[in-house]
């Protein structure tokens, strides 16, 4: 074996290694817009493609903690999402204009017995509804979008149906915030402070027209008006 074959074969390896080692840790889920099923493949059935780049977020960039809802049957499953993180380079063009919020996360286990998210609908299709856990999205955490790394902050964020809390401080500070969107089918609760500070939100929608429960201080400092303790929806 020649020196520049050698040398060849070592710059592969050296190459194959840091892509085996900035995938790992990857998180990947599908998440139900109001639109359709959107997969992380950049496939969609709610027309036209949708990649990251363009105006969706993928739930790939949304990490999320089981929790126990009271009343819950053994067949429910439910999580609280925790944040949204850059993924390394893999996320510096994404376009944070429109963000929804996942509505639920799958998984499966894999022959280890390892819970392990899917990736596409393409994959959820190949496998079994016994195979398949679906975990609904019930809460949404403080600071979300904390990440001091992002390279950009959503301007529009549709929250999902199956959302029931929304902590206090979830999307606060958000300097290019203006519209949020509230898809909820159950009554949703608001903690306070939960869009404080968002200085550009001018617009919320009540698209179903569910009950909201809002705190006094839910959006200080924001152009909504809050007026005893109900939103004025636009």
């Amino acid at each position: 074996m020649n020196k520049r074959y050698r040398i060849a074969i070592l710059i592969t390896t050296l190459v194959l290694t840091v892509v085996a080692v900035s995938t790992m840790g990857v998180s990947y889920a599908i998440w139900i817009s109001p639109d359709g099923s959107i997969g992380g493949d950049g496939s969609t059935s709610a027309a036209p493609g949708v990649t990251p780049d363009i105006s969706y977020v993928w739930a790939k960039y949304f990490n999320y903690n089981e929790i126990k809802v009271e009343g819950q049957t053994e067949s429910e499953h439910y999580v609280e999402v925790t944040t949204f993180y850059a993924d390394g380079n893999d996320s510096n063009g994404i376009n944070l204009s429109d963000v929804h919020i996942p509505n639920v996360f799958w998984t499966y286990k894999d022959k280890s017995g390892k819970e392990v998210r899917i990736n596409t609908l393409a994959e959820k299709e190949s496998l079994t509804g016994e195979e398949i856990t679906t975990y609904t999205v019930y809460r949404i955490c403080n600071s979300i979008f904390a990440d001091s790394t992002l390279k950009s902050l959503p301007v529009s964020i549709h929250i999902s149906d199956g959302v029931r809390v929304i902590e206090e401080g979830a999307f606060s500070n958000l300097p290019n915030l203006e519209t949020v969107y509230f898809y909820n089918m159950n009554t949703l609760t608001i903690g306070d402070f939960a869009f404080a500070g968002c200085n550009k939100l001018s617009k919320v929608v009540n698209v179903r027209g569910s009950s909201i429960n809002v705190g006094t201080m839910s959006f200080e400092g924001t152009q909504i008006t809050v007026d005893d303790g109900k939103i004025q929806f636009s």
